[in-house]
């Protein structure tokens, strides 16, 4: 008979339960992950109503946004801002495609009514030049009004111009309609379009638009 102490049993230490702690950890992991997806896709699912509203009536037809998503954007390598697909007979999709950073300038702009454009109301655009250095005003704002671009760009491809040109035209004479219905103040608008008229002459050669009549 083996005779044990089990009162001296019981002071030993036991080893850890590795298995069991990873598992947890591992868990944990994917809860917060799965968590985050489910914010990140809520917040991202409200930004695409509003955006396809404003799309829909500068397309002057029923039409989705969708934003990139952020595991989406880890992995891209496009290098546009945003997208829309013709068909072979040159109609377009009914849905465009915006990056995630664009999207997310254009929910802050929501969210602030297009606070960060009230800057540019201070300008002196008799002698604004783009490739002149930026003051503080135009480093904040550019990226945000290059999103309020391309929504209205890609709104014109919705519409059915199939020209780069010709739907950068549409989008910088339609700036103040676009701040309009994104919430922004309608005075900020053609201060939008003289910047994006300034960064034409640098873009791509199939986006200039020199001829582009003023709004």
């Amino acid at each position: 008979m083996f005779y044990t102490n089990r009162r001296s049993l019981s002071n030993i230490p036991t080893a850890p339960d590795t298995c069991g702690m990873r598992f947890k950890a591992v868990l944990v992991v994917i809860l917060i992950v799965a968590g985050a997806w489910a914010l990140e896709a809520h917040a991202r699912s409200g930004t695409q109503r509003t955006l396809s509203g404003v799309a829909s009536q500068l397309a002057q037809r029923p039409v989705h946004i969708r934003c990139q998503s952020f595991w989406a954007n880890l992995l891209s390598i496009n290098g546009h801002a945003g997208e829309v697909r013709f068909d072979a007979n040159g109609t377009p999709a009914d849905s465009a495609w915006l990056t995630r950073g664009t999207c997310g300038h254009l929910h802050a702009f929501i969210s602030s009514h297009g606070a960060d454009l009230e800057c540019l109301k201070a300008e002196n655009w008799s002698t604004f030049v783009w490739n002149a250095p930026w003051d503080d005003c135009i480093t904040k704002t550019e990226p945000v009004v290059q999103a309020v671009i391309v929504l209205a760009h890609e709104s014109m491809h919705l519409r059915g111009i199939g020209s780069e040109s010709d739907a950068q035209c549409g989008a910088e004479r339609l700036a103040t309609q676009t701040v309009e219905l994104l919430g922004g103040d309608p005075a900020t608008g053609p201060l939008v379009e003289k910047l994006a008229r300034a960064w034409n002459p640098f873009m791509p050669t199939e986006y200039q638009a020199p001829d582009c009549p003023q709004s």
